[in-house]
């Protein structure tokens, strides 16, 4: 009865093009190079619009115990093309918010820091950023290192108006280990 039961499904599903001549669709597993910056993003000054970049990393909380974290948070700062991951500069404008979960779906206004000729100015911002997809293949940390696993990436929006300067639009961010943090217990 069984093998019965499998002729036909074999048979339904050559039938329905499953079977080894079926014709070839598009190759929906076809990697995609997350390791490129998003340009999405725009910074907005003075009705002119920049492109930002967007990068990942993680901040790690220790608890007086040591190895045992308090909290391990996701970063993304929002940052000039012009900055490489290899060799962080503080020049360039940035604006960098903290999500106390690793979560799709999780927003936050929590500006975790900034700075730059546009952005380093002191002022009172308002509005978010909100995680839609996060890969962020956080694996540990140690003594001052955190582990992540390349390939990774989170994905979502932001929209914050600071002063008359605006940050707006979608998000693919690539984890910068040079931005990764762990605090001092």
């Amino acid at each position: 009865m069984i093998a019965h039961r499998l002729q036909l499904l074999t048979l339904a599903l050559l039938a329905t093009g499953c079977g080894p001549n079926a014709p070839a669709g598009a190759d929906l597993a076809a990697p995609l190079d997350l390791a490129v910056p998003p340009t999405g993003v725009t910074l907005t000054v003075d009705g002119v619009a920049h492109p930002l970049d967007a990068y990942y990393s993680i901040f790690i909380e220790p608890l007086e115990i040591p190895g045992v974290p308090a909290g391990i948070e996701l970063v993304v700062t929002f940052v000039d093309p012009a900055f490489q991951c290899a060799s962080p500069t503080s020049t360039l404008d940035r604006i960098s918010f903290g999500f106390q979960a690793r979560l799709a779906g999780v927003t936050s206004s929590f500006v975790v820091g900034r700075s730059g000729p546009h952005l380093g100015a002191p002022a009172t911002g308002t509005g978010y950023a909100e995680l839609t997809l996060v890969d962020d293949r956080y694996v540990d940390w140690d003594g001052g290192l955190v582990f992540v696993t390349p390939g990774g990436m989170v994905r979502g929006d932001v929209h914050y108006q600071l002063g008359t300067i605006a940050i707006d639009g979608p998000f693919v961010a690539s984890h910068c280990a040079a931005l990764d943090a762990i605090a001092s217990p």
